[in-house]
């Protein structure tokens, strides 16, 4: 498995995104490449899932998380991971 390690956020700091944002998206990154065994962009992966990681590591609220996921995706994500 290939890691990219090239860019740190402190490079990345006067890009304009803040820093949470960048903290959020880093760490989704590295936990779901300890999830395969091939390049993220060649895994396969349930996108649900992706994206309830990525609105839970930015902190948004659970309220917020149903609207952006919609509710029928935050129900079946939430009674999968009560399992």
């Amino acid at each position: 498995m290939r890691t990219n390690t090239s860019f740190q956020a402190s490079k990345l700091s006067d890009s304009g995104i803040p820093a949470s944002v960048m903290n959020a998206l880093l760490s989704v990154r590295k936990e779901w490449e300890v999830t395969g065994q091939t390049s993220l962009l060649h895994c396969e992966c349930p996108v649900g899932l992706l994206l309830f990681d990525i609105v839970t590591k930015l902190d948004i609220s659970a309220e917020e998380q149903r609207y952006l996921l919609g509710s029928v995706l935050f129900d079946e994500v939430t009674e999968f991971l009560q399992k």
